[in-house]
């Protein structure tokens, strides 16, 4: 988990807001004052939290957090804020914050809802960063790249259009191909079939492979998901994986 990013740059504006605190009042205690900033201290924090797949929320503020025994053990999403603790503790939004959501939910391994050169419709991990600086700004931003580097190696198949130059470049030959032996068949067929009841049968065929092909690929998208968790092991599209691979592994 990418908690460590948010909760660095939370800190650093933690300590320049405990910098420019005012100095102890005339009319304050020690230990008032030292209450003060210990409220401060604690406010700036991380909040996360976690939805199961089963829709039960959990949450925290640190890393240690992520080791906690009340963690779902199938995961939907991950919302890191900066933003929630201030805002509840002390009544500010911090002007320098980070709010983090990570989308791990999956569509139908069978959709006949969404047209397949459409992108996949799971598109809501994003960030937002605010910051008065430009500074502050570009290194958040920075520390916040496993965006991309934590994308699987088949993400491009859920680009939109990606369907319609696999179909042209790989379904419809397959659909030929397939057409073609089913014309060798009926070849041998004796006494031979008149030729548009033959000529019937190849476009059938033909279409029924076109259609198989559309119902394939967004199961290829739901085995090889955009993003997934590495700890993960129980998800059913690793499972698929595993039975698909297995074979091949054993020739």
């Amino acid at each position: 988990m990418q908690c460590r990013a948010p909760s660095d740059k939370q800190f650093e504006f933690r300590d320049r807001i405990l910098a420019a605190l005012p100095p102890q009042q005339p009319n304050e205690t020690e230990s008032d004052f030292g209450a003060r900033q210990l409220k401060i201290y604690n406010a700036f924090v991380t909040s996360v939290s976690i939805i199961g797949v089963s829709d039960e929320v959990v949450h925290g503020h640190n890393e240690a957090f992520f080791d906690s025994t009340s963690i779902p053990e199938r995961i939907k999403t991950v919302f890191f804020s900066t933003i929630s603790v201030p805002q509840t503790q002390l009544g500010i939004t911090p002007v320098c914050n980070v709010a983090v959501l990570l989308d791990f939910s999956q569509p139908p391994a069978f959709d006949f809802g969404t047209l397949p050169s459409f992108p996949t419709p799971n598109n809501a991990s994003n960030f937002t960063i605010a910051a008065d600086n430009e500074s502050w700004f570009t290194s958040t931003r920075t520390r916040l790249d496993f965006f991309s580097v934590r994308k699987t190696k088949t993400a491009w198949l859920d680009r939109g259009f990606v369907y319609d130059v696999v179909l042209m470049f790989r379904g419809i030959p397959i659909a030929l191909w397939v057409v073609y032996h089913v014309g060798e068949w009926l070849g041998l067929i004796k006494p031979p079939l008149p030729s548009f009841l033959a000529t019937a049968v190849c476009i059938h065929v033909f279409i029924l492979a076109i259609q198989l092909f559309r119902v394939l690929f967004p199961y290829t998208r739901w085995v090889f998901p955009r993003v997934e968790l590495e700890s993960d092991l129980k998800s059913s599209p690793l499972q698929h994986r595993v039975a698909l691979i297995a074979p091949l592994a054993w020739r």
